[in-house]
């Protein structure tokens, strides 16, 4: 049986990496590269990863080197398809300096109604960018999220608590898909519903445009962001292995 929850998560994760790079098709998978943050993981990553038998790996790890290498990039990360068997690739990534992360499949099966702050203002991130670089950990973070403002798919939201940058949250529009992604609250406005008034307005965007699948993805061990995510009705369907560079 198709997960389409997990099929809109890694198609989602697919166009976010297209926004501001390239892609080539290799051997053993799609190359998404970006030459200008040659090292930046969401834009230098092997998707749809498929290699039938572990036995084919060293030749499928030189391909990709190679041609990060001739880019002048690196591949920071290499995300399997869908029906890829780990077992197969993951011995060889680990001994590679590769480390596992396994991510739940999140999807949103009715619409809630969540509770809000009316203290905390969302507004666009695309009219308010000193606020939305000052919610990330340096420049060069700032910079590489600010490239993708203007894109038409992906609207991004900064929360204001007293004239002061709180939260920020980003809607992927994918066709029919909606994914909630790059959710964060600063840590001097947590647990003060900050997370679920910028949740409810995406949702409420994904809402007026009719998205048939509302998807988003956390890792299995973010426990409290798991429990954030159900408490604003995601449930759990699937998990999606990914393989990161430490």
């Amino acid at each position: 049986m198709i997960n389409h929850i997990a099929s809109a998560v890694r198609r989602a994760d697919q166009v976010f990496s297209e926004q501001v790079g390239d892609k080539s098709t290799l051997d053993c998978g799609v190359a998404f590269f970006d030459v200008e943050y040659p090292h930046s993981a969401q834009n230098n990553v092997l998707r749809e990863v498929w290699v039938e038998q572990s036995e084919a790996m060293p030749a499928a790890w030189a391909q990709v080197e190679q041609f990060y290498s001739d880019c002048g990039t690196e591949c920071c990360g290499w995300v399997p398809s869908l029906g890829q068997s780990v077992a197969v690739i993951e011995p060889f990534l680990i001994d590679h300096g590769l480390r596992k992360q396994t991510l739940a499949a999140m999807g949103l099966s009715a619409w809630p109604t969540l509770p809000v702050d009316p203290s905390v203002r969302v507004l666009p991130a695309r009219a308010m960018r000193k606020a939305f670089r000052s919610l990330h950990q340096d420049d060069r973070e700032a910079d590489l999220a600010e490239r993708r403002l203007d894109h038409a798919q992906f609207d991004v939201f900064v929360a204001m608590v007293d004239a002061e940058p709180a939260g920020r949250c980003g809607l992927l529009q994918v066709g029919e898909i909606a994914d909630v992604r790059n959710l964060y609250v600063s840590p001097a406005f947590r647990r003060r519903q900050v997370a679920t008034t910028l949740i409810s307005h995406v949702l409420e965007m994904a809402r007026r445009l009719m998205m048939k699948s509302v998807c988003g993805k956390i890792d299995v061990e973010n426990t409290e962001g798991m429990a954030l995510l159900r408490s604003c009705g995601f449930e759990q369907h699937g998990e999606v292995v990914e393989f990161w560079r430490a």
